[in-house]
């Protein structure tokens, strides 16, 4: 009897740190598996595609981070009962103040 190849599933990295503009960053998918991504934070960080089998890249995309404060989302990837996961950490806007000359009598 021939036994099956064993489920494996790395990513290229476990976190990642972006600056607060938009944009996109990659994460490389080794597998020989099937395999869906998700992220915990949609409403400012998606990925595509959501799905893939065997080797492959995940695109993350992120919106501008307008507030001062950092922020992070969960990429999780999993198949065949393994889960790996990608942190995405997006610093915050650095704050500004502008002053206009002042004007008077």
């Amino acid at each position: 009897t021939q036994t099956g190849n064993t489920p494996t599933l790395t990513l290229s990295a476990a976190t990642g740190s972006v600056a607060s503009t938009a944009g996109t960053t990659s994460v490389g998918v080794t597998a020989n598996i099937s395999w869906t991504a998700v992220s915990n934070a949609t409403s400012w960080c998606t990925v595509t595609p959501a799905n893939g089998a065997n080797n492959g890249t995940i695109n993350v995309a992120y919106t501008a981070n307008t507030t001062t404060t950092s922020r992070s989302a969960t990429i999780t990837v999993s198949g065949s009962g393994l889960t790996r996961t990608f942190v995405l950490t997006q610093t915050g806007n650095t704050p500004t103040l502008t002053l206009s000359a002042a004007t008077g009598s």
